[in-house]
């Protein structure tokens, strides 16, 4: 996957690594992480979230768009898009950005986890390894 420019933001740095914030401070992964290192959608969205960094804090900042308009729920794939359109038309990468619609729920559980207003914005369903 090819690595678009990175946008100013508002939004923190995204948690580095693998492990959410309070997990790395007590050495322990959430249950879904730990259980799924060997699964090859989980191992390249990590990959994929260590190299693009800003896809995290757009998210971020579209998410909070969208708590902020009212609405208490969201489905990730609309951001998804959303940021698609963002590289598309106002940034005009001249890279080819691509984002893996496998990787919605996982950035949907990490933005829940790592940022507490945004908690409980997205459903979620049980993962399952292919």
């Amino acid at each position: 996957m090819t690595t678009a420019p990175q946008p100013a933001s508002n939004s923190a740095n995204p948690p580095s690594g693998n492990l959410p914030k309070q997990a790395a401070s007590q050495g322990a992964a959430p249950a879904y992480i730990g259980s799924l290192f060997d699964d090859p959608i989980q191992v390249a969205f990590l990959k994929f979230h260590r190299e693009n960094p800003h896809v995290y804090r757009m998210l971020v900042k579209f998410a909070r768009q969208v708590k902020d308009s009212g609405r208490r729920k969201y489905g990730i794939k609309s951001l998804f898009e959303r940021l698609r359109w963002h590289y598309d038309f106002e940034v005009k990468s001249e890279t080819d950005f691509k984002l893996n619609n496998n990787f919605t729920s996982r950035f949907a559980r990490l933005l829940m986890e790592q940022e507490p207003d945004l908690e409980g914005v997205f459903e979620t369903r049980k993962l399952r390894k292919i």
